[in-house]
Formats: structure tokens, C-alpha cells, sequence
């Protein structure tokens, strides 16, 4: 690995652990796209995203009848740079709702309370439901002609590992 591509694994990590809220883009049934905002967790155990999501609310009904996703995390705004600058990440994947006392199940809750503790109350709410997220591309932009595609194979291991370095690291300072 280079020293650029270790500097971009590092922003998108950052991006992912500074942001909170995505947008979740989902396919309704006739094809027409649809966009919500959405909390959403990593978890290290997996390398996956866990989402959140209500049993009532429409992208939920849409994943389960296409679990074709894709997420947009966008760095926090710095008003006097232009907006061809600020870093952002899209991730596209497939939506898995996870069967309540699984292993993983279990794993993505904690994460999601973890990093979201006020959540736990509403987690146990019946109508709430985990998602993970099988990641199989990522579209990473640092900046103004700095982007690149980051495959599917890479981006689980690198969630993995990178997320566990990043929050040592974070809880060092």
C-alpha cells in the first residue's frame, strides 16, 4: 500500500467514525430512487454498516423488496472552501435485516448502542429493526481531482481493522 492510499484509508475511516447520519438511497418498487436520512454504526467485528431502521418506514419496506442500497456520508461543512473540496463517500451494497438474538444481530446492536447510547430504549421497541450492509463498492472524494473506486474486497477488511486502529487512536488523544 502506498502512503496516498494509506492517507485516503485514513479519511474515509475518519469519515465514517466523525459522521452519524447518512443518506440511505433505496429502489422502490417501480425503479424510482428514494432518499432518506439515516443513523448508522460500523461494526468491527464484520466490517459492516448497521443501519437502524423502522419496520413501518418506507426504505425498510424497500429493502426488503430490493436489497440494493447505497449510502452518502459527507464530511462537515467548512463554509469558506468551495464544495468540490469537501470529502465525502458513497457506498453501495446489499441490505441484510439481521433475525433478532443472533450472533450478529447482537454484535450490530451493540455497536449501533455503542455509538449511539440513547438508542438502547428504542432498540428495544418491537417495530425496530437491524440492517447490515454487505459493502461491494465505494466512490471515496478527498478533494478536488483526488477520488478513487474502492472495491467491496477491500473495504470490509479495512472497516475491520482500520475502524479498531482508528478509535485506539482517537482514544489516545
Amino acid at each position: 500500500m502506498s502512503e496516498y492510499e494509506s492517507r485516503l484509508d485514513q479519511e474515509l475511516l475518519s469519515i465514517l467514525q466523525s459522521q452519524r447520519m447518512a443518506a440511505l438511497g433505496t429502489l422502490q418498487p417501480d425503479g424510482t430512487p428514494y432518499v432518506s436520512l439515516t443513523p448508522y454504526a460500523i461494526d468491527a467485528s464484520t466490517g459492516r454498516v448497521v443501519l437502524q431502521v423502522g419496520a413501518l418506514a418506507p426504505h425498510a419496506q424497500h429493502m426488503r423488496d430490493d436489497p440494493r442500497v447505497s449510502l452518502l456520508l459527507i464530511s462537515a461543512e467548512v463554509t469558506d472552501l468551495p464544495s468540490s473540496s469537501l470529502p465525502r463517500l458513497t457506498l453501495e451494497g446489499h441490505a441484510e435485516f439481521l433475525r433478532e438474538g443472533s450472533t450478529e444481530w447482537h454484535a450490530s446492536r451493540a455497536a449501533f448502542v455503542e455509538r449511539f447510547p440513547n438508542s438502547g430504549p428504542i432498540n428495544a421497541l418491537l417495530d425496530f429493526e437491524f440492517v447490515a450492509l454487505s459493502l461491494k463498492a465505494a466512490r471515496q472524494t478527498s478533494g478536488f481531482g483526488a477520488s478513487r473506486e474502492v472495491t467491496g474486497e477491500s473495504i470490509g477488511p479495512l472497516l475491520q481493522t482500520g475502524t479498531r486502529e482508528l478509535e485506539g487512536a482517537l482514544a489516545l488523544r
